[in-house]
């Protein structure tokens, strides 16, 4: 039987938060970066927030902004720093998904489709053992970040692309698609199922439009999964 397939985005659905917030203080204390560079990406983003602009046009700034800290900085060792932060941080991410993937790893494979950073999807993906991911994306030369993005992942656009790319392996039927905000509903539309995992208001009213499931609570994720699937 051929396997179906679940699609997870990170930050406030899988992750408990907002991964890139304590990867950048972990990348801070390391060295990465200068505190103040961080400092101006931040002022940049509440002034957006102070603005009103729209969440997508936030995570587009995030992108920009962070490609110019990340250049010149070498991939595979921010992928390895990312890794052990979110070993450390593993609770974060153990709400729900090891017991889906215990539960359903002979029948499903599974993507991380995320808005973050390619070297931090990437860690994610690894851990728990994830057939692929798509992330945000900058060019490399000999394993060094360039300020060039290739796949910027803010809209629900580019969402929606690299999960018809995904889906084209995998039946419907059976796949599952999970998130948090509007840009998610690029990958609801192509799976049987959609799951919100603790939405806010506005998400809600889409996902009661589109009827896709909404879960408060993180920990009952599972068991709205099975109840879907058996």
């Amino acid at each position: 039987m051929k396997k179906a397939v679940f699609l997870f985005d990170i930050d406030d659905t899988c992750y408990n938060g907002y991964s890139p917030g304590d990867l950048m203080k972990a990348e801070v204390a390391g060295g990465f970066y200068k505190k103040e560079e961080m400092d101006g990406l931040i002022a940049d983003l509440k002034e957006k927030y102070m603005e009103k602009e729209p969440y997508e046009e936030l995570a587009e700034l995030y992108v920009r902004d962070m490609a110019k800290i990340l250049a010149g900085k070498d991939r595979n060792i921010l992928y390895e720093h990312a890794k052990t932060v979110f070993e450390k941080n593993i609770d974060k991410l153990n709400d729900f998904l090891p017991a889906i993937i215990d539960r359903y790893g002979k029948t499903h494979d599974f993507y991380f489709v995320s808005g973050g950073f390619d070297y931090s999807v990437q860690a994610v993906a690894d851990i728990f053992g994830a057939a692929g991911y798509a992330a945000t994306t900058l060019k490399t030369k000999d394993g060094v970040y360039q300020n060039e993005i290739i796949k910027d992942m803010s809209y629900a656009a580019d969402k929606s692309r690299e999960a018809e790319i995904i889906m084209k392996k995998y039946p419907k039927k059976g796949s599952i698609a999970f998130g948090d905000a509007t840009a998610d509903a690029g990958m609801m539309k192509f799976t049987e199922f959609g799951i919100y995992v603790h939405p806010n208001d506005k998400v809600k009213e889409l996902a009661a439009k589109n009827g896709w499931n909404v879960v408060d609570d993180r920990k009952a994720v599972f068991q709205k999964v099975v109840d879907l699937l058996g």
